[in-house]
């Protein structure tokens, strides 16, 4: 059968489309892809990468004051009741430099690792898992691109005041028809004709700190050059709320777990965006998006005298994207043991590491999030 122009025109931006979700470049066989075929790539994770012994010391400091101020200032009951998180908390946590731990210092940020910033979540967490997903909201996503892809001028903009707490982030991907498949939203942005605005228009939901936030990265589709021709592709525009069409539909969504998260509904009404807003590249390509979600860590806690979980993606050892497994870090009371995990009745020997106490090693699996 004979496909007609528009049936090949369409079937091929499908394709593009395809080969965008999946990127691009040479394949490689990672650790979590070994897995499936019955391999340990175990090169691929081994040594365990050990902090400075000043970068411990600094990451035991921190840790030590979101401990105490937790203690102090942080009661999960009330925020669960109240459905908010105390100005008085976001202010501290602020104050402590925890908004902006893992910001490079020259934008105002104390330039912690990854790991660091685990472990401060692991406090956190542990308490309260509204306040520990509003940090992740505001510093794991929230600012994350900003900090990977915006420019110079944009990053000393906005991002002092965001790593002290004084402005909050969100990241504004999901919409009532796309969330996970990122590629379907439906926001549009066009391009005024002086050049000098790109007008929005579109809506997003559940998003978190949405109707608290100072600056928003907003996901939307702008058209862009490609084989000849102008097709809409993901471009990510830096959005503050002052901006003429920005609209709070709905400040606090009601929820039945981390109510104490501001998780809202936006919608743009001819949105006049500056174009030094864009965050290069104008398009965003699907690895790049996904970016900053895998840079967050997700907190599985339970009690202290119990075994809590962070899983953080792998990337103090592997920097590049994608990053195909994560690593599950066990915090292991004395009474507690774990069966390591076994591939074809050959165990997976764990890493053991000192991050915590000698009495509190971290035990780290190879686990694969999908």
């Amino acid at each position: 059968m004979t496909m007609t122009r528009e049936a090949r025109a369409e079937r091929e931006a499908q394709v593009r489309q395809a080969q965008e979700l999946l990127f691009s470049g040479p394949e490689t066989m990672s650790f979590a892809k070994a897995l499936f075929f019955g391999q340990c790539l175990s090169e691929k994770l081994f040594p365990y990468p050990h902090p400075s012994a000043a970068e411990k010391a600094e990451t035991d400091s921190l840790v030590n004051q979101v401990r105490a101020f937790c203690d102090e200032h942080l009661d999960p009951v009330e925020i669960d009741q109240t459905s908010t998180i105390p100005a008085d908390v976001i202010a501290g946590l602020g104050k402590l430099g925890l908004l902006g731990m893992t910001v490079p210092k020259p934008y105002g940020g104390r330039g912690m690792s990854q790991t660091a910033f685990c472990r401060a979540m692991e406090e956190i967490g542990a308490r309260c898992g509204g306040t520990s997903v509003f940090v992740n909201a505001h510093l794991s996503i929230g600012l994350r691109a900003l900090v990977l892809f915006g420019t110079e001028e944009q990053k000393r903009r906005w991002l002092p005041a965001l790593s002290r707490g004084e402005k909050l982030a969100a990241f504004a991907l999901t919409e009532p028809n796309a969330g996970s498949d990122a590629a379907g939203i439906e926001t549009r942005a066009e391009l005024n004709p002086q050049g000098t605005h790109y007008i929005l228009n579109g809506g997003k939901q559940w998003i978190t700190n949405g109707s608290i936030a100072g600056v928003l990265t907003v996901m939307a589709k702008a058209p862009v050059p490609s084989n000849g021709r102008m097709e809409p592709r993901v471009t990510a525009f830096l959005v503050t709320p002052d901006l003429p069409g920005f609209q709070v539909t709905a400040a606090a969504l009601d929820k039945c777990g981390i109510r104490g998260t501001t998780t809202s509904k936006l919608e743009f009404s001819d949105m006049p965006v500056p174009v030094e807003n864009v965050a290069p590249p104008l398009e965003v390509p699907m690895a790049m998006l996904a970016v900053p979600l895998a840079a967050e860590p997700t907190v599985v806690v339970a009690p202290p005298d119990c075994v809590s979980i962070v899983l953080a993606p792998w990337i103090e050892i592997q920097p590049t994207w994608p990053v195909t497994f994560w690593l599950a870090s066990v915090r292991l009371p004395p009474s507690v043991s774990v069966e390591p995990p076994r591939i074809d009745s050959s165990p997976i020997t764990p890493a053991v590491v000192e991050l915590a106490s000698p009495s509190e090693p971290l035990t780290a699996f190879p686990i694969d999030p999908f």
